[in-house]
């Protein structure tokens, strides 16, 4: 059995090239801890994670009934925007958010 070196350098270079890739996407993630009022929400992301001013995205994770007894896909569905007025510590921070968006502990938080 004759195995090729050029088949196993190429796939050793696509293999790294896609891990490294992979590691460059790194989002700022956290969520809701406690609703303030009915536009501002305590996060779980402190300081080191966002400051005053920073942007940031609601989702709430969607899970349909699945196809198959096996498969259970969930997804994120954007439900807002808003933004960060203070940060607490390095643990926490309050946010404001955009009018109408329905809120609640454990929705989940993005830095746009």
């Amino acid at each position: 059995m004759k195995i090729s070196f050029f088949g196993i350098r190429s796939t050793f270079i696509l293999v790294t090239a896609m891990t490294l890739t992979g590691c460059g996407h790194y989002t700022m993630r956290g969520s809701v801890v406690e609703n303030e009022s009915d536009d501002e929400a305590q996060i779980c992301m402190g300081d080191q994670e966002v400051k005053a001013g920073d942007k940031v995205v609601l989702y709430k994770s969607v899970c349909p009934p699945p196809v198959y007894k096996a498969s259970h896909i969930c997804y994120k569905k954007r439900i807002g925007a808003g933004a960060v007025t203070r940060t607490l510590n390095e643990h926490m921070s309050i946010i404001k958010v955009e009018p109408n968006v329905e809120f609640k502990e454990g929705t989940i938080v993005e830095k746009e």
